[in-house]
């Protein structure tokens, strides 16, 4: 899996650290990228959502590292699209308080259509 490793070293992982995001063994991962072996469907699902993109394109079966837009995320500004582009680079902990702080800010509306 030519573009484990080439996903993992544009995030600045090492194989141990994605190894232990992934709850596997760094070993693993290397025999992973080694085309030694391959992850199970589980671990390539793992892969796909750590990564934000898809099974196929992990697996060389497409070269669109995204899965195609849907209706709602084609409506989406330039400047949301940034944004979401931003959102999914930041560790979970992050995800958790911007989640945390949207929702805080939102409560008060009766509907998203008030947003």
């Amino acid at each position: 899996m030519k573009r484990l490793r080439k996903l993992r070293l544009e995030k600045g992982l090492t194989q141990q650290q994605l190894a232990d995001l992934l709850h596997v063994s760094q070993q693993s991962i290397h025999k992973y990228e080694a085309g030694i072996c391959s992850p199970t469907a589980d671990g390539l699902k793992d892969m796909a959502h750590f990564f934000q993109t898809s099974v196929d394109f992990l697996i060389e079966l497409t070269d669109l590292p995204h899965p195609a837009e849907s209706p709602k995320t084609a409506a989406l500004s330039d400047e949301e699209k940034r944004l979401l582009s931003y959102y999914r680079l930041l560790e979970p902990m992050t995800k958790e308080l911007i989640q945390r702080l949207i929702n805080e800010k939102t409560k008060t509306f009766d509907s998203p259509q008030e947003l």
